[in-house]
């Protein structure tokens, strides 16, 4: 990454002084937005924050739904130089005034109709930080929807690489919660790659995709969200996501790229009445948060004819989110794997797979993907063991398998954990549930492992799809014993309605699955 634009301010300014202040930047419901807009609302916001006491290396909270004042907050406290620390609104309120107590902040922004319980919660835990609401000009506490104090300084602060910026929670590969702090050199490097995932290529002309986006700000999220802000596209969303007021959005404002994790597009094909949306103007697919099958590609190009490109964000909490991007830019292309990701030239991160021992293997080999570089955090706050079991000299272990195939580019095969262990060799769900999903007819699976006295493990296939039957067993099992290796084909396929995900951005609940398995297989006997 160009030194500039290492942290927040140099990459806010390099990029607002090239956006035209009168273009649409946020389409929110049926208001629109300029850059000039919003470059007007983070200046007061800095005011309003230097007014309520906030300075540099200070925490500030913040919990709301859905509005483009997520996107002005945002800015206007990493502008300072303090550090942000969002909350989904959905969270409960005692967990998030724990959060933001734990978090050492000063000041907490929330919306009127969440203040009263918040406010409550902070109480009970006798957390002593200020409260501003983010509307409601006449409510019970300050509000940064009243004009700023016209005496005060909107010019920003320096903010050094090193310095906090943001404050989140990673469950990591232990699933255990655990706080991370990303300073300006990972925020300014998130959206650098982030705005890949929009950027334009040559049929399009020199406009970045106008991107409706299916993410809650107050969280993490926002990260990638302002990346694709400062592209120039005209960034589309609501407070209600959902897929039925996605859909109206995408009609309403012609967008030409529909952004969001895995499972929400499964919600979208689900739609009962989505053929009744007009979706020509839909060209490009854009994603991240989970592993994107192949099939879900398939389907979605089925509803959406106009679908030429798709793009693939990879990363973790502790890599600042994105650090790899898949695109696909030639619609012949979009047949093929969806997990092949590759770094970004524009940050000088770099990656490697190690075996077990932490030995780097060689290109082809499978292994664990370690990552270093801009994008990666110093290690989890307060928490020396989990640090030390997850970073070594500035690498950071993903959790992930993954195959090398070029200096900057892998095939990404699913989390370690989640490997299937049997007959002495490791296999990849992804791999085995990529295989099956070719099957006509299959809407989706999911494959785990299950303990087995004689193999080690099974494996175990979860189908999900409108037609089940001994023969459709027969079609599917064929299909793998002809694709795959032996030791990779499934021991046993399972038809359930409905693939289980968890909450959130919807990944598959393996977990549940393997409960699932395990409970057939004592029923029988096994």
């Amino acid at each position: 990454m160009s030194k500039k634009l290492d942290n927040f301010n140099a990459v806010y300014d390099y990029y607002m002084s090239r956006l035209d202040k009168d273009n649409g930047a946020i389409c929110f419901d049926d208001r629109e937005l300029t850059y000039g807009d919003m470059r007007h609302m983070v200046d007061s916001y800095v005011c309003h924050l230097k007014e309520l006491g906030v300075k540099k290396g200070m925490g500030v909270g913040y919990s709301t739904v859905n509005c483009p004042e997520d996107f002005a907050l945002f800015f206007a406290i990493c502008r300072i130089g303090a550090y942000c620390i969002p909350l989904f609104h959905m969270i409960p309120d005692k967990v998030k005034a724990s959060t933001f107590k734990a978090g050492k902040a000063v000041l907490v922004i929330t919306s009127a109709n969440l203040y009263a319980p918040l406010k409550a919660a902070s109480e009970e835990i006798s957390a002593n930080y200020k409260f501003a609401l983010i509307d409601s000009p006449d409510g019970p506490v300050y509000s940064m929807a009243n004009e700023p104090p016209t005496t005060e300084d909107s010019s920003p602060t320096q903010t050094e690489p090193d310095l906090p910026a943001l404050m989140t929670t990673s469950s990591g590969t232990t699933g255990i919660p655990k706080l991370v702090m990303m300073n300006q050199q990972n925020i300014a490097s998130v959206m650098t790659i982030s705005g890949e995932l929009v950027e334009p290529v040559d049929r399009y002309g020199k406009k970045p995709l106008s991107t409706l986006m299916a993410f809650p700000y107050s969280t993490s999220a926002i990260l990638v969200a302002s990346g694709i802000f400062f592209t120039g596209a005209r960034s589309i969303f609501t407070s209600e996501i959902n897929p039925a007021k996605y859909m109206e959005l995408a009609v309403r404002w012609k967008a030409e790229n529909i952004s969001a994790p895995p499972a929400f597009f499964e919600a979208i094909l689900n739609l009962p009445n989505l053929d009744s949306f007009e979706r020509k103007y839909v060209r490009s697919i854009a994603t991240g948060m989970d592993f994107f099958s192949p099939r879900l590609l398939a389907r979605l190009r089925e509803k959406f004819p106009a679908i030429d490109s798709f793009a693939n964000g990879y990363g973790l909490t502790e890599t600042a989110t994105v650090f790899m991007v898949m695109r696909i830019l030639n619609q012949e292309n979009l047949d093929g794997p969806t997990n092949i990701l590759a770094l970004s030239s524009s940050v000088e991160n770099g990656i490697s797979i190690r075996d077990e021992e932490g030995n780097e293997v060689s290109d082809g080999t499978e292994g664990e993907l370690w990552v270093k570089g801009p994008s990666v955090i110093k290690g989890y706050l307060d928490n020396k063991e989990e640090t030390a079991k997850a970073f070594s000299d500035g690498w950071f272990k993903t959790g992930d398998n993954a195959k090398k195939t070029g200096e900057r580019e892998v095939v990404l095969l699913g989390r370690n954990k989640y490997l299937i262990k049997r007959g002495g060799k490791s296999i990849s769900p992804l791999v085995v549930e990529s295989c099956i999903n070719q099957v006509g007819g299959v809407q989706d699976s999911a494959v785990v492992g299950v303990k087995h006295p004689l193999f080690g493990e099974m494996i175990w296939a979860f189908v999900s799809e409108t037609t089940r039957s001994p023969e459709r067993e027969k079609n599917i099992m064929k299909h793998c014993r002809q694709e795959l290796p032996n030791y990779m084909t499934p021991d046993r396929i399972q038809f359930i309605s409905q693939i289980p995900k968890n909450p959130g951005v919807g990944k598959v609940n393996y977990e549940k699955l393997i409960q699932m398995a395990e409970e057939d297989l004592k029923a029988i006997g096994v």
